[in-house]
């Protein structure tokens, strides 16, 4: 299914690694890639995707090298989704 859906968008490319862990994971598929801003969310929608874009305009627009977000960081914002 997933190779179906990064056929029919064409912009999504699947890695399937032998090895688990989210930092090989993250650094394998962040090394390999084309894109201007690499970016990662959790697919839980703990926070929902309205969020990926202030935090990577920053970077988009040069003004900033790095971004992080975290929902325990003091004055965070948490609204859990539906």
């Amino acid at each position: 299914m997933d190779r179906d859906l990064a056929a029919e968008l064409g912009c999504i490319r699947v890695l399937r690694m032998d090895r688990r862990g989210r930092r090989h994971a993250l650094r394998t598929s962040w090394s390999g890639s084309d894109a201007p801003v690499p970016a990662y969310k959790d697919v839980d929608l703990s926070t929902g995707p309205h969020a990926l874009p202030p935090l990577v305009s920053p970077l988009v627009s040069g003004h900033s090298d790095v971004a992080i977000g975290s929902r325990p960081a003091s004055g965070s914002a948490v609204a859990q989704e539906p």
